[in-house]
């Protein structure tokens, strides 16, 4: 490449450098301010009772819960809605906002039975109460803050309403399985002839009782077993107290 061609180049670079600065706009002044918090509570699993007292409503108050899953376009589209519930209502300081993605806590979606998304809960004093679906009440800033103030979920959603499900019993669960183990055995052996009628039923009823079984095993052993102290920390205990 010539001198001058080169000069040519150079120039034609610094020419179209200068015009996109000059095109350029500056930042507006709304990308400089900061977003504000977040006034939307993040519940899980092992959050949920406890942010919640959900059975009880003893201490802390109504929760408007959005039970979510992040691939759901209609629980996309409310987000920016549900931010601004949260705000409102965190105003005035009636009801707690949160929001519970299911794909995590899947106990929580089996817990509260919840089978579409977004499903919007009310929980009050123990009482679980569904936001109505349809045009007269839709998700909209407006209608939410609406139902979840003044205590017209207790009106609007009362068909709705049920006792809050308790949260999940170990114990109970495995006394709950112990006994329907115990009835399947009592029926195949009464009639044996009902395990070539049910085969696929007699093995999950094995499968499950073995399951049942090993489980209350394992949990007697650590109470038995691992909850007292053994004889090296015993000793160092001696040690320390000495």
């Amino acid at each position: 490449m010539s001198k001058g061609k080169g000069a040519l180049f150079l120039l034609a670079i610094f020419c179209a450098k200068a015009i996109a600065e000059d095109i350029t706009e500056p930042p507006s002044a709304e990308d400089d301010t900061e977003k504000p918090p977040s006034a939307v509570v993040i519940l899980n699993t092992k959050t949920f009772e406890h942010e919640t007292q959900a059975t009880s409503g003893a201490t802390t108050g109504d929760w408007f819960v959005k039970f979510y899953a992040p691939w759901c376009g209609h629980c996309k589209a409310l987000a920016p809605g549900w931010e601004e519930v949260a705000h409102d209502l965190k105003e005035e300081g009636t009801v707690n906002v949160a929001k519970v993605d299911v794909t995590e806590s899947p106990g929580l979606g089996k817990r509260f039975n919840i089978k579409g998304f977004p499903t919007l809960l009310m929980i009050s004093k123990g009482t679980v109460y569904e936001y109505p679906s349809g045009k007269d009440w839709p998700r909209k800033r407006e209608s939410l803050v609406k139902f979840a103030t003044g205590g017209l979920f207790r009106e609007v959603a009362a068909d709705s309403a049920e006792p809050c499900p308790p949260p999940p019993d170990f114990v109970a669960d495995m006394k709950r399985a112990a006994q329907q183990g115990a009835h399947a055995f009592v029926f195949y052996a009464t009639d044996p002839n009902a395990i070539m009628d049910h085969e696929w039923g007699f093995l999950l009823t094995g499968f499950a009782s073995g399951i049942v079984m090993s489980s209350m095993l394992m949990f007697g052993v650590r109470a038995l077993f691992f909850s007292r102290p053994t004889e090296t920390q015993k000793s160092t205990k001696a040690k320390k107290d000495a």
